[in-house]
């Protein structure tokens, strides 16, 4: 019998001890755990079937861990899980590419359903995504954000600098030079129209793209 393979990203091993147990008790998927998107990207030896992001963890920007895991597993459906139950938060996930957003209320069955629904989706996630993003975008009842327009890798850069991340700290994370991370940077501010980074976090603050 064919089991599904999960990537479970969530800083809190406890967390992440009650979702893999959770899916694993069904005997439909085997789950494979990191607490960052770094170490993520360690076990990244087999390509899974989903992506399941859990972002009840305080300390760490969800939207930048999405971006990260976004740019390092291409057109693999996510779910993201454990994020408050806003209409906002769920259109930003949404439009960065996450499939499906369960908020911290969502019952063990939901959560099975949609990972089973999303890992069974694999091979058709890529034209899903592209469809959704061009639904995100063109919708009539959705403002233009300019941060949607970035590029994967200019997004990854984009949350960290917002996060307050200095030049030296991004390039150790990306594990890039820090003149490829000031490169991006430079392409970020134009695209967004910005001068500094200190505007860059205005506007996430504006957008709830980060935590107060």
């Amino acid at each position: 019998m064919h089991r599904h393979h999960v990537m479970l990203v969530n800083g809190y091993r406890v967390t992440r001890y009650t979702l893999r147990q959770l899916l694993e008790a069904t005997d439909d998927f085997m789950v494979t755990e990191a607490a960052t998107s770094a170490e993520a990207m360690a076990h990244a030896d087999t390509i899974p079937d989903l992506l399941l992001i859990d972002i009840s963890d305080p300390a760490k920007n969800g939207l930048e861990t999405l971006c990260d895991l976004m740019h390092d597993f291409r057109g693999l459906p996510c779910l993201i899980v454990g994020g408050p139950d806003d209409d906002t938060l769920r259109t930003h996930y949404t439009r960065l590419g996450c499939h499906t957003y369960l908020s911290r209320d969502a019952s063990d069955h939901e959560i099975l359903q949609a990972a089973c629904k999303l890992s069974s989706s694999k091979h058709a996630s890529g034209n899903h995504v592209a469809s959704q993003h061009r639904l995100t975008r063109n919708g009539n009842d959705t403002p233009h954000l300019p941060h949607i327009e970035l590029s994967a890798r200019e997004r990854q850069v984009f949350f960290k600098l917002t996060s307050g991340k200095s030049i030296p700290s991004v390039a150790r994370e990306l594990l890039i030079s820090a003149s490829s991370v000031s490169v991006f940077r430079c392409k970020i501010l134009r695209k967004m129209h910005c001068s500094n980074n200190a505007e860059l976090i205005s506007y996430a603050f504006r957008h709830r793209l980060v935590s107060n």
